[in-house]
């Protein structure tokens, strides 16, 4: 039994095989269902149950889902899931699973460990992040009172925005929950499967007897099929990025990058996949450089899909996160298995991704002097560029080759289920 932040369907599997994949855990279902019978369960509260043969789907419903749905729309719901634990008993107790695979700890699924125990059900967590990490990192390069400012001073400027946009203290007191829920669940945990040395290294500290796997994902089709090639006719520097608009993922880091290097005289654009110019995090930076916001040069594309960010990849001369915080960072990931030269920010897991000179360059998260530095040594450097990247699509292929990373969840899953029948046959 699966818990995923984002529920799919049978029909999502049919269009997968067709190249139409909704995410990695689409892909991966489709070959696990050949061993195992999978149920998925999910948050939506307008999706209908499905069960099948080989996959049933259920779909958790908040109390009061409805009122909050409109009341997001003014005020933002700090918990809008709720309590979900009876429903999710109920499921369990229908279905009978023999495992129980949680992705994420960002909901309140891992809730539902206590009674897994009292039923026999091992519990195998994925860890995505960890809140108790992202509350730490949680306002990036910004103090928790310019955020506050900011919020307030610009909550009236764009027509159609939420009347109290979606602040610091209500995103940030959501968060906590969820960290103080890892707090008291994690510790009960016997089973993990994480990505890096980071997340191996944090559950360690939740519990030293739990049992960690190695567990890689899978990308979309399109970055296993193409192949960046270094253009030594292009004499403008761009530099590519896929991010989001949470504050800690450090927009306002790039701004300050382009500005270093403007300074130096640097000719340059940096093209941006998941933001546009009403995004938060670009507002907030607007308002943090003020005059020394480099507006010229930042091309905000909005969402991207795979064919499109490919596309994009293949025409820019190098990659770069800025993120304050990370674990495996998927943008990276697809970045590197295109074998486009990378600069990633120390955050949390990337240091397992990145190894610094042989297959990208790591820079200290929050410093623009140091992402600058490592561009314009890419950019005066291309051989080295070029070494770097392909080097990067070498590492990134052997860890997210598809047939491994099956082999990685069934194995853990074997391992698992022998060992619940061991401890069962001894008690």
């Amino acid at each position: 039994m699966w818990f995923v932040n984002r529920v799919f369907t049978e029909k999502d599997l049919k269009n997968q095989l067709y190249g139409n994949a909704k995410g990695w855990l689409v892909t991966l279902a489709n070959q696990l269902k050949q061993d195992f019978k999978l149920v998925i369960v999910g948050v939506d509260p307008n999706a209908l149950d499905f069960e099948g043969a080989e996959l049933s789907t259920y779909h958790l419903r908040p109390k009061y889902w409805k009122w909050k749905f409109i009341r997001n729309k003014v005020i933002p719901v700090i918990d809008f899931d709720g309590d979900l634990r009876l429903q999710m008993q109920e499921i369990i107790l229908r279905e009978k699973p023999d495992i129980i695979h949680i992705h994420g700890t960002e909901r309140p699924f891992i809730s539902i460990q206590k009674n897994a125990a009292q039923l026999g059900i091992p519990v195998m967590v994925s860890i995505q992040g960890f809140m108790s990490a992202i509350l730490n990192k949680y306002s990036g390069g910004y103090t928790v009172g310019f955020i506050k400012r900011f919020w307030f001073f610009k909550a009236f400027q764009k027509p159609g925005y939420r009347l109290l946009p979606q602040t610091l203290s209500a995103n940030r007191k959501q968060i906590a929950r969820q960290a103080r829920l890892e707090q008291v669940v994690l510790p009960h945990i016997n089973y993990f499967d994480g990505r890096t040395d980071w997340d191996r290294s944090i559950c360690r500290l939740f519990n030293p007897n739990a049992t960690y796997f190695q567990i890689d994902r899978i990308l979309k089709p399109p970055f296993y099929n193409s192949k960046w090639i270094l253009n030594d006719e292009n004499n403008k520097l761009i530099v590519f990025t896929t991010t989001g608009a949470a504050i800690f993922k450090g927009f306002d880091l790039i701004a300050e990058t382009i500005h270093l290097l403007q300074l130096r005289g640097i000719d340059l654009e940096w093209r941006i996949a998941g933001l546009n110019k009403h995004s938060g995090a670009v507002r907030a930076a607007q308002r943090k450089l003020g005059t020394r916001y480099p507006e010229a040069k930042i091309m905000l594309l909005g969402p991207l899909n795979a064919e499109q960010l490919v596309a994009e990849m293949l025409q820019s001369s190098l990659y770069a996160t800025a993120s304050f915080i990370e674990n495996s960072p998927n943008n990276l990931a697809e970045a590197m298995l295109l074998g486009l030269p990378c600069i990633a920010t120390l955050a949390g897991g990337t240091a397992s991704y990145i190894k610094h000179e042989t297959n990208g360059l790591l820079v200290q998260e929050g410093e623009p002097w140091a992402m600058a530095g490592a561009i314009l040594r890419l950019w005066s450097d291309r051989s080295f560029a070029k070494m770097l990247g392909e080097n990067a699509a070498i590492t990134a292929l052997a860890r997210h080759q598809p047939e491994h990373v099956f082999s990685q969840v069934g194995a853990a899953y074997q391992q698992i289920l022998s060992t619940s029948d061991k401890e069962i046959n001894e008690n």
